[in-house]
């Protein structure tokens, strides 16, 4: 004879992060974007990171056409934990990101991972030069974290 097992009601201790309402504050971008620097300012706040200084060394390519938002490290959201972190990459002539490698990031071991997740799959609009699509070295972008005040 089975015993039927009773499972515990399960208790949270934090509330869920709110989901932030979409806005669209961002300025309208040419089909081709060709400038030396680019620069972009996100704040994503909640849940989600802030991403600003998305910069490159030479031209900093098309426009970006997917942009996943890191999962905000449970541990960290449980302790209370804010924290940034500089990726750099390269955006391949068919807009893929590889090459990925984490620079700097405070504090340290907490958001890497979530940071290289989320920036791996992220698509941009090939630079085009000359007819011909261009593979774009040492693009940095600062991703941080930062917690909803309520």
């Amino acid at each position: 004879m089975k015993k039927k097992r009773k499972l515990p009601k399960k208790k949270f201790k934090d509330k869920p992060p709110k989901m932030m309402p979409h806005t669209s504050d961002t300025p309208k971008v040419p089909h081709q974007l060709n400038v030396s620097n680019l620069d972009l300012k996100l704040a994503l706040k909640g849940h989600g990171p802030a991403m600003g200084n998305l910069t490159g060394k030479g031209h900093s390519g098309g426009a970006p056409l997917v942009r996943i938002n890191p999962e905000y490290p449970r541990k960290a959201r449980m302790l209370g934990i804010e924290g940034w972190v500089i990726l750099q990459f390269t955006i391949t002539e068919m807009g893929t990101v590889v090459n990925i490698k984490v620079i700097d990031s405070r504090p340290k071991d907490m958001f890497e991972q979530a940071a290289v997740q989320a920036v791996s799959r992220w698509k941009y609009q090939a630079l085009v030069e000359n007819g011909e699509a261009m593979r774009q070295d040492n693009i940095q972008v600062q991703l941080d974290f930062k917690l909803e005040k309520e």
